[in-house]
């Protein structure tokens, strides 16, 4: 037997503990399964994004990432069980075709778990409510991955999504009011870019949830 080109008989449990280890996906590819691979692609993408726009819609009678939690682990565990079924009957010769060779399912399942940030477009929870009442806190959006990279320029007033490299995995979603060479300050509880207040107007309704306090427009 080739175990370079072509496979031609697949134990269920090395087969299963493939699927538990790097999923569904990769066990499908072992097992020639092209069509049931990408279907379990397509179910790895629904079980996170699903549950986030549910929640965005109201939908949700709890926050997304346990519903997503038990999704992702019932995606995993069922999957692991799918492929150890398969890999048991029928018995006999698997196809061999390019993809069920052992550099590809490798490659593969090594590589769609730090996929996500190369996507175009990546779920996101408001993790505080430092941005409110813009984005409130439990909101879920999607962030654009390529926003700068393809020669779009940063401008005042967008909402940015980022990390500081100091800070581990923490993550801070912003308003951009600074650009390079900018100078800002805050002088009386107002903002100042390059020596000028920005303009600022009252709102006739209070802020949400505040009582007393008044709510403005900052441009």
């Amino acid at each position: 037997m080739n175990l370079i080109s072509e496979f031609v008989q697949r134990q269920s449990w090395v087969t299963g503990l493939l699927a538990l280890l790097l999923g569904p996906v990769a066990g499908m590819l072992y097992l020639g399964r092209g069509r049931l691979a990408l279907a379990y692609l397509g179910l790895s993408i629904a079980v996170v994004c699903l549950p986030l726009l549910a929640g965005h819609a109201g939908l949700l009678p709890l926050a997304a990432e346990p519903v997503i939690g038990g999704l992702w682990l019932l995606y995993r565990f069922g999957g692991m069980f799918h492929c150890h079924h398969l890999a048991e009957s029928p018995p006999g010769q698997y196809p061999a075709v390019w993809f069920a060779r052992w550099y590809v399912v490798a490659f593969v399942g090594l590589f769609l778990p730090v996929a996500a940030p190369l996507l175009p477009w990546v779920p996101f929870e408001m993790p505080a409510r430092s941005m409110e009442p813009s984005l409130m806190k439990g909101d879920y959006l999607f962030a654009s991955s390529y926003a700068y990279r393809l020669g779009g320029r940063p401008e005042r007033g967008d909402m940015i999504i980022f990390g500081l490299a100091d800070r581990g995995g923490q993550v801070w979603v912003k308003r951009l009011i600074g650009l390079p060479g900018d100078s800002i300050q805050m002088k009386g509880g107002v903002l100042q870019i390059n020596g000028a207040p920005v303009g600022l107007e009252a709102l006739a309704v209070p802020a949400e949830g505040q009582a007393g306090a008044t709510e403005y427009r900052e441009t």
